[in-house]
């Protein structure tokens, strides 16, 4: 989380990483185990699928590389076969005029998230919204980038910020569990999109 040059590179990892468990947990655990792992509700994999990452694998024939979107298959789920292994993972770098946010609600600090949203804003140079990538964590049975295509060239403003929300949260399909039902997960997407959303243009107007 300190690390400058991960800071600098893959500003989206390094600011969902401190929601990642405890000090002793960021500390033992890896990148790589906690993508194989496949929580829907871990903060590593939804960085990864939000930016458009590719997990890669190999086995003693075979080597590949696997896009985060047909990675992640469902709960604990994913498309590594018995005989391979994770042995990287492919962060897409920082883009030009581009903000990122990461923010979750937990039951507690350091549990997984109820519901976590990622995201990566890139302005035009006239300073609309040229692309939002926008993750949701711990919401379906995997960490998912949202369709936002039809957001491109919005106005970066709260107003937009706020109907890509409601958008989000009314096309999501959220599941229920002892943590929460499928509605106050909805509800959290709404107010999390909302929120990052804001970070991440904030962010994208201050390095532009």
């Amino acid at each position: 989380m300190a690390n400058a040059e991960l800071m600098r590179e893959v500003p989206l990892l390094a600011a969902g990483l401190p929601f990642v468990g405890h000090f002793q947990t960021r500390n033992r655990g890896t990148l790589g185990g906690s993508v194989a792992h496949a929580d829907p509700s871990a903060e590593i994999p939804l960085c990864l699928a939000t930016l458009g990452g590719a997990v890669e694998l190999r086995s003693r024939r075979n080597r590949r590389t696997v896009p985060a979107s047909d990675f992640f298959q469902g709960i604990l789920t994913t498309a590594r076969e018995p005989q391979e292994l994770v042995t990287g993972l492919v962060w897409p770098k920082r883009r030009e005029r581009t903000g990122y946010a990461f923010d979750e609600i937990a039951q507690r600090h350091g549990d997984f998230a109820v519901a976590a949203v990622a995201c990566a804003a890139t302005l035009s140079a006239q300073g609309d919204t040229a692309e939002i990538r926008l993750g949701l964590g711990g919401v379906e049975d995997r960490p998912f980038a949202a369709d936002t295509i039809a957001w491109r060239g919005a106005p970066a403003s709260r107003e937009t910020a706020r109907a890509l929300a409601d958008a989000v949260a009314r096309s999501s399909d959220p599941m229920s569990d002892l943590k929460a039902s499928a509605d106050y997960r909805r509800a959290l997407v709404g107010v999390l999109v909302e929120r990052v959303v804001m970070r991440a243009i904030a962010a994208a107007k201050a390095t532009s």
